[in-house]
């Protein structure tokens, strides 16, 4: 006879105060949390993106590639953002057939011979130059002292774990 005993439903489970409240309260809930929902998803999906959200005054190094000049300054991280953003899409090769973004106009020769460069983290080197000038190795690797930021961070997260 136990057996026969009936399973509560979903209904007999829910909330005693929930069954009272009538079908047009219900119904303005559930459009509250719908319209909750489409306001946020746009709100992610719209702000805080661009390159007018950066901040001013965050500096990156460049560096003149005429042979002649060789000049080494930082620029607002803007302004760098600006110009790759104006000139998208313009690319011209490299020496070995490679291609590479459009340089800026440098400060100190007036020739459009200015990319963005690394200085090394190391304090005892401080040499500016371009990414990726030691191959097949670390971007950051630097040609002068031979530290790597990126390298030395891993090796530091690798012996973190070894613990």
């Amino acid at each position: 006879m136990e057996q026969n005993k009936k399973r509560p439903n979903i209904i007999s489970r829910m909330p005693a105060g929930f069954l009272s409240l009538s079908r047009p309260v219900m119904i303005g809930i559930a459009i509250v949390c719908i319209v909750s929902a489409i306001g946020i998803t746009i709100m992610r999906s719209s702000g805080g993106r661009g390159i007018e959200d950066l901040p001013r005054g965050t500096m990156m190094w460049v560096k003149c590639a005429n042979r002649e000049c060789g000049a080494e300054y930082e620029i607002d991280q803007v302004d760098y953002f600006l110009f790759m953003e104006e000139h998208e899409g313009e690319v011209e090769e490299d020496g070995e057939g490679e291609e590479i973004a459009i340089p800026m106009v440098c400060e100190k020769c007036g020739k459009q011979s200015v990319y963005k460069a690394i200085k090394c983290e190391n304090p005892e080197c401080g040499e500016v130059f371009f990414a990726g000038t030691v191959p097949e190795d670390f971007e950051d690797r630097c040609p002068e002292c031979g530290f790597s930021k990126i390298e030395d961070m891993r090796k530091r997260a690798r012996s973190g774990r070894q613990r």
